[in-house]
């Protein structure tokens, strides 16, 4: 059964392996980072989840910005990636349409999509 949800808090780990696999991050560097992170909580993540196992995740940005004269409520959609050996199986997909679903439902009226690389996320 696959599920897209915020993690658990032991998903985390998993979900931090994930994103070092899928964009080369030596794992103690990046564990530092990620809890660190002045975002960081279970709200804002996601993970798509099969069977137990966490194949793909993001990380989402709440902030407030100016659109001409008035503040905005925007997240930052980051860190989108699928585990190697699960990749072209439509799982990011699934985790962002879900993702995108589940913050219009928060009250969210835009969204931005923040790339690790272009051509990391090209087909």
């Amino acid at each position: 059964m696959i599920s897209v949800r915020p993690p658990t808090p032991e998903e985390l780990e998993p979900m931090l392996g994930v994103m070092c696999e899928a964009f080369h991050l030596p794992y103690p560097q990046a564990r530092e980072l990620f809890y660190r992170d002045p975002y960081f909580s279970l709200e804002n993540k996601r993970v798509l989840v099969r069977d137990g196992q966490v194949l793909s995740c993001l990380t989402l940005a709440d902030v407030t910005m100016w659109i001409g004269r008035a503040q905005v409520r925007v997240v930052g959609i980051a860190n989108v990636c699928t585990a190697e050996a699960e990749r072209r199986r439509g799982y990011g997909r699934r985790l962002l349409t879900d993702t995108v679903l589940d913050l219009s439902e928060r009250g969210y009226g835009f969204a931005g999509l923040l790339p690790y690389s272009y051509g990391f996320y090209r087909r």
